[in-house]
């Protein structure tokens, strides 16, 4: 098989529904081809109003689903560069 190198600007869309979604907690697994990394978010219950008994019996809490991306293993590699990247930017403006 012949490889041959591409290169052409990237004209981004742009977010036309504006709205960002909070997630706080995610699951990643890895089958061996790709990665599935699903976001969710979970609110935790007003603890300062509920009583003790009700805290206890509480068995689990909602994790709302936002999204789920299916990353090749061949992309991953770049997107942990530009997670690393964006953080490490920050901690030395911060």
């Amino acid at each position: 098989m012949v490889q041959r190198k591409f290169e052409a600007r990237i004209d981004w869309e742009p977010d036309t529904n504006g709205l960002g979604q909070f997630a706080n907690h995610m699951l990643v697994t890895y089958d061996g081809a790709i990665y599935t990394l699903r976001f969710y978010q979970i609110l935790p219950p007003p603890l300062a109003n509920m009583e003790e008994e009700t805290l206890q019996s509480i068995d689990s809490i909602a994790a709302r689903h936002i999204t789920t991306l299916v990353v090749s293993s061949a992309t991953m590699p770049s997107i942990i560069r530009a997670l690393e990247d964006v953080v490490e930017n920050e901690s030395k403006e911060s």
